[in-house]
């Protein structure tokens, strides 16, 4: 993320895909080791340092992060069980469509 020229939605998401495509045997690692619960925390900590870096300070910021983290996981994992293997541009789609953009809070209905 440090390497980043701009810090988008669209650029961050690109480099999340691009690392879970190039580690696609971690998440495999991971459930073989069964130590998912040592490394959710892991995740957790880059999601609250990505939403640092941004300056996104929601009050349930604990509660977005560990959501976050799991999401990441959850992706990375369904990535490395899938029988086909996906295209950068269709990972990336998944991406979009599974984790939210944090950066651009919706309009919430007021009633």
């Amino acid at each position: 993320m440090n390497d980043l020229t701009t810090t988008s939605y669209a650029t961050i998401a690109g480099a999340i895909v691009t690392t879970i495509r190039a580690h696609l045997g971690l998440p495999l690692l991971v459930s073989w080791a069964q130590c998912r619960e040592r490394v959710i925390p892991l995740e957790v900590g880059f999601a609250q340092q990505l939403l640092t870096s941004l300056a996104i300070h929601p009050k349930q910021r604990h509660f977005m992060a560990t959501y976050l983290g799991n999401c990441l996981h959850q992706l990375a994992w369904q990535l490395a069980n899938t029988q086909t293997t996906l295209s950068k541009i269709e990972t990336y789609r998944l991406f979009i469509q599974l984790i939210p953009n944090v950066l651009q809070a919706p309009t919430i209905p007021t009633d």
